[in-house]
């Protein structure tokens, strides 16, 4: 996120930017990300038209967030999934 970002969301009161959401009428479901937090997403292709989304999110200083997510990455590379 740009260190320059403000821009709230509802209710908050701290800079995010939201990346996904659910609008299912009434729901207040939004998945976003806040400064200094890293993001590795994964979209799984499942079939019949659906996906399967993987976070793997760090808020550590850059060294230590490297060793986290290339740990996160062999984890995901490990999973074995049927469709």
């Amino acid at each position: 996120l740009d260190p320059a970002w403000t821009a709230t969301c509802a209710g908050d009161t701290f800079p995010q930017r939201g990346l996904f959401t659910d609008r299912i009428e009434g729901d207040e479901f939004h998945w976003s990300i806040t400064p200094g937090t890293a993001m590795h997403l994964y979209l799984v292709d499942v079939g019949g038209g659906r996906a399967m989304l993987i976070d793997a999110e760090s808020n550590q200083p850059e060294n230590a967030a490297a060793t986290f997510f290339a740990q996160a990455a062999t984890i995901v590379d490990s999973l074995k999934l049927n469709p």
